[in-house]
């Protein structure tokens, strides 16, 4: 059985633009279970989004690179929580 099947497959790609929520990205470089593009495509699909690709890393980016995956997320939500704060000082 396929993890996703073709009919949901598409409808997730035709609903991807509907994310308003900010959204971060984290893909490894040397990803063999789901190819580095799908990267690119999440990113053209989901307005202001942030990706970041991950070198000398594959599929488990958190259990590969946990320092570097965890200095990323913090960062975003970081930036998030700031934004929050400037807008509700406006």
């Amino acid at each position: 059985m396929a993890l996703v099947n073709e009919k949901s497959r598409h409808s997730l790609q035709e609903n991807m633009n509907k994310i308003v929520a900010p959204t971060q990205i984290i893909w490894g470089k040397q990803e063999q279970v789901l190819d580095v593009s799908g990267a690119e495509v999440l990113a053209g699909s989901i307005r202001g989004c942030q990706v970041e690709i991950l070198e000398n890393c594959g599929h488990s980016v958190v259990m590969e690179r946990p320092r570097k995956s965890a200095k990323l997320m913090t960062d975003f939500l970081s930036s998030l929580q700031s934004t929050e704060n400037n807008k509700k000082h406006e």
